[in-house]
């Protein structure tokens, strides 16, 4: 039910991992104030085994594995053509952003130069893919910024990402 308050939460995000100890301690020690117990952490953000068996591997095999899956964001989707691994060193300037840091997301759609662009977190700490083509029964979509027009993505966004273990990636978004 909206605005109620659970009393146990498990923490998840590979940023948990990375976190200093005294950090993780106060961050459970606030939730306990608010009453709040963490019963675990671990993993990608809300995501089940499957999801983050599939994306918790190198953005190349991400990305490679994601070609011809269909995506669905909404009531939209369509078939993944194109899509582009991104290591750490590719992120470098996008490390202040959403999909990395301490409290990493699954899905980020970032502006840029007037488009979005829709990446999607990896297992390797600060890499991620980037959806780069999409083709719908109707039409083709073979640039990152058509993909997020294709999709309905008007605004930067974050999510959580869902895969079937079959064909099927799924986006909710969650801002």
């Amino acid at each position: 039910m909206a605005g109620e308050v659970p009393h146990e939460v498990v923490l998840r995000g590979e940023g948990l991992a990375g976190m200093p100890p005294e950090a993780f301690e106060n961050l459970v020690r606030r939730l306990g104030k608010q009453g709040i117990d963490v019963v675990a952490s671990d993993g990608l953000v809300d995501q089940d085994e499957v999801t983050r068996e599939f994306f918790g591997r190198s953005p190349e095999d991400v990305a490679e594995d994601l070609i011809s899956k269909t995506l669905i964001v909404g009531s939209k989707g369509g078939v993944v053509t194109k899509v582009k691994p991104q290591t750490q060193a590719d992120n470098d300037n996008w490390l202040d952003r959403p999909l990395f840091g301490a409290y990493p997301v699954d899905v980020y759609a970032a502006p840029y130069r007037g488009n979005h662009l829709l990446f999607l977190r990896t297992g390797l700490t600060d890499t991620c893919v980037r959806i780069d083509g999409l083709a719908t029964p109707r039409k083709s979509y073979p640039r990152p910024g058509l993909v997020t027009k294709a999709l309905g993505i008007t605004r930067e966004r974050t999510g959580n990402v869902t895969f079937d273990g079959e064909e099927t990636v799924r986006i909710d978004w969650i801002s």
